[in-house]
């Protein structure tokens, strides 16, 4: 159970892990760029564009359900203790 003075700090880092996941996707889709000679006949390999367009999906899902999951964390923090028995 997070103490009530340290809530307030525990949502915003909620929301910080949100804004950081983004920040990842977006520095993993610049380290998977298409490189200038990507498929190519004897370039060593790389990714081409339709692979890095198929890995930017792929990654985009549980980037986004992290990032989602981490929203409504903060909501739940924010709102306060729970007054459902039970819950």
């Amino acid at each position: 159970m997070i103490p009530e003075k340290f809530i307030k700090f525990a949502a915003l880092g909620a929301l910080g892990v949100a804004g950081g996941a983004f920040a990842a996707y977006a520095a993993l889709l610049v380290a998977f760029l298409p490189t200038p000679t990507s498929g190519m006949p004897g370039n060593g390999g790389g990714f081409d564009t339709i692979g890095w367009q198929t890995v930017a999906v792929a990654l985009l899902v549980p980037i986004a359900l992290l990032a989602a999951w981490h929203v409504d964390f903060a909501k739940q923090l924010k709102a306060g203790r729970n007054t459902c028995p039970g819950v």
